[in-house]
């Protein structure tokens, strides 16, 4: 392994990043890109048919009557080198959007693995498996790697020099003036002008010009823009042909949601509510936001809930764009297994999920414990947006039975005690409720019956005994 003493750079370019930031369904059809009526970008199958970059609409048109285009959306481009800037994330540190492409800092993978043609490999399957399109070089400088990207080389560090030598004039980048100027003094490629002195060079050409190639040779040096990943998820995919129902989008939305699970993994974290935003041909959007039982960082956690709840939306109009969005996360708490793996957990928690995205948020309700004495406020049944802020059991309590009656049930009147009970723990006094007007003034027996054990309380208002409910 060489030892190296300059940082190496892998410059990146996605041929196809007009077509991918615009949509998913140019693979099989004749698509093309424009701006200001010019083809900018085309997909292969409009490539086949004669369309290439550059060209007029018309002409295109004439060519291929079924092309399809879109005007070029530059802000949609820059969010898609967002999210791939966050996968290369994951390769170094020091990731850099310039170019219309990324600029990966790999010294230090280098130095560690040793073999730059392997790194280029795997980044290259990374981004191949999201179907991806890329091309690379290495370079000292990302103005080195630019050079060896135009010319369709990718030297290794060795050769650098050698390839830099053979770079002609006009692959530079100068401004006219002085690739003009350079050429009509004999100069023919990069390896004649770096004969000349920077002195004598700066005396003919601008000096902007002649730091250029001073970054190119590698020479000078300007410290990119590095990437900081966003602390939220925000990614979108826009249809060249509107979506008119919600089944249509599963595969927009698995893709999506994959890509969710990417960056939670990566970050070692996972959420409980993710908000969907669903672009109408009216200029409308449509909000969607789905709040799960427990943080979840898995496809399965996030699809199911996702599907059915689209299930039960009408829409009016099609769709032209989705997006998801994650703007709260939380440090993963792993499931619990078990011990030999021999079965899997059931997991509660989307189940019921799945249930409430299917029949609604109040269609699950559970028993609720609320801080207060009287037994027919205390134990309530409750949905997630009704139960209380303050869920308290007061600290000494007597035994309370499970089963407690809606409608405490009569029993009788003037008696000392029921006939057919036999007294087991009591009394106990309950005298409560004072301040919401409705209240009590009862005491409690624990009281043995022929068959059950039951929770019986006399009304001390009129000496009346009434069952309040039974212990299993």
């Amino acid at each position: 392994m060489l030892k190296i003493k300059k940082q190496i750079f892998l410059q990146l370019r996605f041929p196809d990043l007009a077509l991918e930031a615009n949509g998913l369904d140019y693979h099989k059809k004749s698509v093309c890109i424009t701006e200001n009526n010019i083809i900018y970008c085309s997909s292969s199958m409009a490539i086949k048919k004669g369309i290439i970059p550059n060209m007029r609409v018309s002409t295109a048109r004439a060519l291929c009557p079924t092309l399809l285009t879109k005007e070029r959306q530059e802000c949609q481009e820059n969010e898609l080198l967002n999210k791939l800037a966050q996968w290369a994330y994951s390769f170094s540190s020091q990731v850099s959007i310039r170019s219309k492409g990324l600029c990966i800092e790999i010294t230090g993978s280098y130095r560690l693995f040793g073999n730059l043609l392997d790194i280029k490999s795997n980044i290259h399957n990374y981004f191949m498996k999201k179907k991806y399109r890329v091309s690379s070089a290495f370079g000292h400088t990302p103005e080195m790697a630019d050079i060896f990207l135009l010319l369709g080389i990718c030297p290794e560090p060795h050769n650098f020099k050698t390839a830099l030598k053979k770079a002609p004039i006009e692959a530079l980048g100068l401004k006219y003036n002085d690739e003009e100027n350079l050429i009509r003094m004999g100069f023919k490629n990069l390896g004649d002008v770096l004969q000349v002195s920077q002195r004598e060079l700066n005396r003919r050409i601008l000096l902007e010009s002649s730091e250029l190639i001073g970054r190119i040779s590698g020479q000078k040096k300007i410290i990119p823009n590095w990437y900081k990943p966003l602390n939220i998820f925000k990614q979108s995919i826009s249809f060249f042909q509107e979506i008119k129902t919600c089944s249509e989008l599963f595969f927009p939305i698995n893709h999506l949601i994959d890509d969710l699970c990417e960056w939670l993994n990566r970050r070692q974290e996972s959420t409980e509510k993710i908000k969907w935003m669903l672009s109408l041909s009216d200029r409308k959007v449509r909000e969607i936001e789905i709040s799960l039982k427990t943080p979840k960082h898995t496809t399965e956690g996030f699809l199911s809930p996702t599907l059915l709840t689209l299930e039960t939306i009408s829409l009016e109009n099609s769709i032209n764009k989705i997006e998801l969005i994650i703007t709260k996360t939380c440090k993963r708490v792993d499931d619990s297994a078990d011990l030999f793996n021999k079965k899997k957990h059931n997991n509660r928690s989307q189940l019921l999920d799945r249930i409430n995205a299917k029949l609604g948020k109040d269609s699950i309700k559970r028993m609720v414990r609320i801080e207060d004495y009287r037994p027919n406020i205390a134990n309530q049944i409750q949905s997630e947006r009704e139960l209380p802020k303050c869920v308290k059991i007061p600290k000494k309590i007597s035994k309370r039975p499970i089963w407690i009656l809606e409608n405490p049930k009569y029993l009788c009147k003037d008696v000392i005690f029921p006939e057919n009970m036999i007294p087991l723990q009591g009394p106990e006094k309950i005298e409560s409720g004072w301040w919401d007007e409705n209240p009590i003034t009862r005491i409690y027996w624990i009281a043995e019956t022929d068959k059950n054990i039951a929770w019986i309380y006399q009304d001390q208002k009129d000496k009346s005994w009434w069952l309040s409910g039974w212990f299993t």
